[in-house]
């Protein structure tokens, strides 16, 4: 009625400021962080293929949410902030390994292949051990409020794996024949 007005207090509204506040710094952090990317591989593509990865495997992590039947709150929405840094590492140390290795630039795939081949047992094994350390809170926590975030840090983690083995030099392979193709193109010109 007239003159009432109904207010959430409590973990709501707790959960609700935090959001806010978490809004506020998300654009600075997101120019901050391509900035770094574009400047350390010096290509606005790479950059955008490490931004595509930060999407899927955000969207793997609340996959494995659902699949889990788990709530959706404010753990996991901050657990995928921290499953954006972990996931794309992978993503950037094959495409690292990718831009120091000349042929593979050319889009050569067999030297794409060894580069990415080179980088695996590092990203296998970092993310064995990073949802290795989570499986206690997978297993043995209770309630709603760690088990949504471990589900969605070790989803995401697990998942990455595709991303960064599979995904990340399919399309680094596909931009590096498309820049050498253009610039053949220019030198016949």
């Amino acid at each position: 009625p007239q003159g009432y007005r109904l207010k959430m207090a409590g973990d709501a509204d707790e959960q609700k400021q935090a959001l806010g506040q978490l809004a506020t710094y998300l654009p600075v952090l997101l120019v901050l962080m391509v900035t770094s990317l574009i400047l350390s591989f010096a290509s606005v593509r790479f950059a955008a293929v490490i931004g595509v990865v930060a999407i899927l495997s955000v969207g793997l992590g609340f996959f494995s949410l659902w699949l889990s039947g788990l709530p959706i709150g404010f753990n996991p929405l901050l657990g995928s902030a921290g499953l954006i840094g972990v996931a794309i590492n992978g993503s950037i140390v094959v495409i690292a390994a990718i831009a120091a290795n000349k042929d593979a630039m050319q889009g050569d795939t067999q030297a794409i292949v060894d580069e990415t081949m080179s980088c695996s047992r590092h990203i296998l094994s970092t993310t064995f051990t990073t949802v290795g350390g989570l499986i206690p809170l997978l297993l043995f926590s209770e309630g709603s409020f760690w088990p949504p975030l471990a589900v969605v840090l070790a989803g995401g983690v697990g998942f990455s794996v595709i991303l960064s083995l599979l995904f990340t030099p399919v399309l680094v392979s596909l931009l590096c024949r498309m820049r050498t193709k253009r610039q053949q193109k220019l030198q016949v010109a």
